[in-house]
């Protein structure tokens, strides 16, 4: 489950939690390009052609979290873009 403070998410793939994994190849080029105050974080799923894929995901305390802030996702499949998404506080 990537996880930080406040944040996390889940991926669930054909109604099943799926096993993640770190990216243990690209460590040096994550910890280069997203520092570490900024929060990011990759995981990698198995995939199996044909299955449907769910992202949950929860804030705690998302007044303090979100306060002057954001959280931005980009998924990717097999290495292309899909989706965005961004999630800002709502009065």
């Amino acid at each position: 489950m990537a996880i930080t403070d406040d944040f996390e998410v889940i991926i669930h793939s054909n109604g099943k939690r799926a096993t993640e994994y770190d990216d243990d190849d690209n460590a040096e080029t994550n910890a280069t390009t997203h520092p570490p105050k900024s929060n990011h974080i990759v995981k990698y799923i198995e995939a199996v052609p044909g299955e449907f894929f769910e992202f949950h995901y929860r804030i705690r305390h998302p007044r303090r979290t979100l306060k002057n802030n954001g959280i931005s996702f980009d998924f990717y499949v097999n290495g292309d873009y899909v989706k965005g998404y961004v999630r800002e506080l709502s009065d």
